[in-house]
């Protein structure tokens, strides 16, 4: 499993988030951008569009 670190700069909704990569683990297997979107694996969220969506963005946020 690759790993990389680095700071979330912009919540896109409530399992995604844009993040400036400061860090790449030695024995990754693929190449990263500076900038990578993520998607926190088995979660899923409502839409945006929706109150319950809009909350969760909000969540995420907060715990990031």
């Amino acid at each position: 499993m690759d790993t990389i670190k680095g700071r979330a700069f912009s919540i896109i909704d409530g399992n995604t988030f844009d993040m400036r990569v400061t860090h790449v683990g030695k024995q990754n297997l693929y190449k990263y951008n500076d900038i990578e979107r993520v998607r926190i694996a088995e979660i899923d969220e409502p839409e945006l569009n929706t109150l319950t969506g809009r909350r969760s963005k909000l969540l995420l946020q907060q715990k990031l």
